[in-house]
């Protein structure tokens, strides 16, 4: 025998339908992107892509390897300082750089 599910407050169906529809998702990505180009600065952001953030590590795609050296070698501790205070609540620990050829201008 089924078990019918009684009335659910408004509050609660609308959050079952932005996380069916996968609308939050897209939100925080939306607001992962702005965090980054303000931590980065417009012209690293323009030149890099986010590429999402696991197990608390923010990954960022790369075209070049010129660029990823730059990145690794003398940006990452401060763009990290950066969007931590930017947004805590990502719970930012670390910044991987990921070389993508598919980002690269034709």
């Amino acid at each position: 025998m089924e078990r019918k599910r009684g009335p659910i407050h408004v509050s609660q169906a609308l959050s079952e339908l932005i996380v069916r529809r996968g609308w939050a998702r897209s939100a925080g990505d939306e607001q992962l992107q702005e965090a980054w180009k303000e931590a980065a600065g417009a012209k690293l952001a323009q030149r890099t892509r986010v590429l999402g953030i696991r197990d608390g590590v923010l990954r960022v795609g790369v075209a070049h390897a010129a660029l990823l050296s730059e990145l690794e070698s003398f940006h990452k501790q401060d763009i990290l300082q950066r969007i931590r205070g930017i947004r805590p609540d990502f719970r930012i620990r670390d910044v991987k750089f990921l070389l993508r050829g598919d980002l690269a201008s034709p």
